[in-house]
């Protein structure tokens, strides 16, 4: 947005005073006809001299004839001018000192003139702190002028370039002298507090003066330079009071468009675009002439936000009838531009390459570069593989070169970062994919850009590159290194969860200890991740000869009253069940609970077949070795259950029905055992074969025809 702190700006020289005299009603002597009056030559001259223009400047004062005594003073004061611009100190500071030590009264403007022109001479001499005692001297002397703003500012700008600042004599004429200075030397106070980094201190000296004087000239200014404190640290609500208190009762119109302008600028930073753009459209119908230009790109800015093209487009068509040409109206393009890229539309990449044509040198050049990159890796993955021009390596082709444009230009750092980090993703994309080139590009935008936003992701594909290669301990570094890095970040809670199953995968010492640490911290936590960490830790705890602290995991899952999805459950249960199982080989102790637990997966009516199906089998092996009779009975439940092959579960049921035939041949029960062997050779899985073998066999060696 374009936007800047805005304070009120006088003549710090003095020489605009000089020209109230053209219609204060000052006494001058007339000009003939058609010739310019002496005041209207001084005014002349103090215009030459404020643009510079030294020598026209000398002119229009020569052209002072007979001037009366005010106009003399004045031609004076402007003659000390032009020696001090013109290098004639000396001379310029004894024409000041003229003015300001005279014993005859000098109008108030010629005093100030020549007061200023003093500060101004001691600055040109280096002597800063001198301007500024200068200054000091007079305000703290008591004489009041009608307006001694032009004092104050010069004061407030010399102390801000000052190394040690005169702040407490500032301070000690807030409360000393005329009352119109102590308000002018608080509301100066704060300006210099602002100018030199200090901005709560300033904002308190402003609320001080606009509690203490409810209806001085500045205080709407004052009002305003609250406001832009307020925005600078994002605080929309007190800056949308400030400004409102702002503009009830003000009299100056500039002024009042700036506060309505902050008013827009204050919707847009809140997000609420539909307010601002209303705001702005208000700045524009009350001040036709004004800041149209900035009106609208701000509009426009706006309306890109809320995603409204057409009202986008508008803007910027007014902004370029307003002279708004150049980089603000070729911003406004490119941000119409990445609408229509995010937004999908045909056009957008016509749009990017009508600006890069168009605005070469543009800033904003990389951001252009980056986001049509993006647009045609986006485009690639769901073009054809063939050779042609709009192929997937033809368009990857294309992304790689304007990163690599980008990635080489000087004059834009931030899209520099963007398109290094485009640049893995855009490798990470292709087919077939390099996994040393992806590494190595992920692995150089982290040493380049250690403190960049986008390193998460960029270790989170470095992470995924290393594990598709089997290299988990770097894998696992990677994931660990982004939690510890971007704790906060969208992707730390997955990284901690992969960087657990990399480091249990593991083999070395303490390798299983940092598993259970990362899936410990995952599972303590609130995110998705937390119940799949837990049961990781239960399994791994099982494996590795703790079953005991591997059911009490498993249990917090089971009794978790929200948060775990079906099938975590299920699997918890049979994990559970599992682990009871394990110490019961161990400790020789009932089996009863497992096959509770067994029994409980397989009749939940969540299970599917390949759950069902293998706790049931699972019963009959744990029943096997004490009653045959009841483990055929749950073999048997395994392959008569419903929906079995229609969910295409072939495993449990071979299984089963394998082991069920192998009990009938231990009982020499062969045609029964045959029986099983065919039932198993009906199901159309990979074992049909081995089953329908198995029963040929034994029809062979048992003379079972029939």
């Amino acid at each position: 947005m374009r936007a800047s702190a805005v304070t009120p700006v006088f003549c710090s020289r003095g020489l605009a005073l000089v020209l109230l005299m053209v219609g204060s009603g000052c006494p001058s002597n007339l000009a003939a006809e058609g010739q310019e009056s002496n005041a209207e030559q001084l005014a002349r001259s103090a215009q030459f001299l404020e643009r510079g223009a030294w020598a026209e400047a000398r002119e229009a004062l020569l052209k002072v004839q007979n001037p009366i005594p005010a106009e003399g003073e004045y031609q004076r004061v402007l003659e000390s001018r032009l020696a001090m611009e013109e290098g004639r100190l000396g001379e310029a500071a004894a024409g000041f000192s003229e003015r300001l030590e005279s014993r005859v009264p000098v109008p108030p403007e010629v005093f100030i003139g020549a007061l200023l022109g003093s500060a101004e001479v001691l600055e040109r001499q280096g002597d800063s702190p001198g301007a500024a005692r200068k200054l000091l001297q007079f305000l703290k002397s008591g004489r009041e002028l009608p307006d001694a703003t032009p004092v104050f500012q010069k004061l407030a700008a010399i102390m801000g370039e000052s190394q040690d600042p005169p702040e407490a004599d500032l301070r000690d004429c807030t409360r000393q002298g005329p009352v119109a200075h102590q308000a002018l030397a608080r509301f100066y106070l704060a300006q210099f507090y602002f100018n030199v980094g200090r901005g709560e201190k300033g904002a308190v000296e402003l609320a001080a003066f606009c509690k203490t004087y409810t209806v001085h000239p500045l205080r709407s200014a004052a009002f305003l330079r609250r406001a832009e404190h307020a925005m600078d640290l994002a605080l929309w609500e007190d800056a949308e009071r400030f400004l409102a208190e702002g503009l009830a009762g003000c009299q100056d119109p500039e002024l009042a468009e700036l506060l309505e302008l902050r008013q827009a600028l204050t919707a847009f930073y809140k997000g609420a675009y539909k307010t601002a753009l209303e705001r702005f459209e208000r700045v524009r119908e009350h001040f036709p002439k004004g800041r149209l230009s900035e009106v609208a790109f701000n509009s426009g800015l706006a309306a890109v936000r809320m995603g409204d093209l057409r009202r986008a487009t508008a803007e910027l068509q007014l902004l370029r009838a307003t002279g708004g040409t150049g980089d603000i109206a070729a911003e406004l393009e490119l941000e119409i531009a990445l609408l229509r890229v995010s937004s999908g539309q045909a056009q957008a990449e016509e749009s990017l390459q009508t600006f890069l044509k168009n605005h070469p040198r543009h800033p904003r050049l990389g951001d252009a570069r980056v986001a049509l990159a993006e647009l045609y890796n986006a485009q690639a993955g769901a073009a054809s593989v063939d050779a042609g021009p709009r192929s997937a390596r033809a368009l990857r082709d294309r992304a790689s070169g304007l990163l690599l444009a980008v990635a080489g230009d000087p004059q834009s750092p931030q899209s520099t970062v963007q398109a290094r980090y485009l640049a893995v993703f855009l490798a990470d994309a292709a087919e077939p994919r390099n996994e040393a080139e992806v590494i190595q590009l992920g692995e150089e935008f982290l040493k380049d850009f250690p403190a960049s936003s986008l390193g998460a992701e960029v270790r989170m594909k470095l992470g995924e590159g290393y594990f598709r290669r089997r290299d988990c301990a770097n894998a696992e570094f990677q994931f660990a290194s982004l939690e510890q890095q971007w704790p906060q970040s969208p992707l730390a809670e997955t990284a901690l969860f992969l960087a657990g199953q990399c480091a249990a995968s593991l083999l070395n010492p303490g390798s299983v200890d940092r598993a259970l640490a990362y899936w410990d911290k995952v599972a303590g936590g609130s995110g998705p991740l937390r119940w799949k960490a837990r049961y990781q830790q239960a399994s791994v705890k099982s494996r590795i000869g703790e079953e005991a602290e591997g059911v009490v995991l498993f249990d917090l899952i089971l009794k978790a009253p929200a948060g775990v999805l079906p099938e975590l459950r299920l699997a918890a249960r049979c994990g559970k069940a599992d682990a009871l199982l394990a110490l019961v080989k161990r400790t020789a102790s009932s089996t009863e609970e497992a096959l509770r637990e067994y029994q409980l997966l397989a009749e939940a009516a969540e299970a599917s077949p390949v759950w069902r199906n293998q706790a049931l089998y699972k019963i009959g092996k744990t029943l096997e070795p004490v009653d045959s009779k009841a483990a055929m009975e749950a073999f048997e439940k395994v392959l008569s259950a419903p929906g079995t092959v229609e969910a295409g579960e072939f495993f449990w049921s071979y299984k089963a029905g394998f082991d069920a035939a192998r009990i009938q041949e231990n009982k020499a029960a062969w045609r029964e055992a045959v029986a099983l062997y065919e039932r198993l050779a009906a199901i159309p899985g990979a074992r049909s074969g081995e089953a329908r073998a198995r029963a040929q066999q034994l029809r062979l060696e048992r003379f079972l025809w029939e």
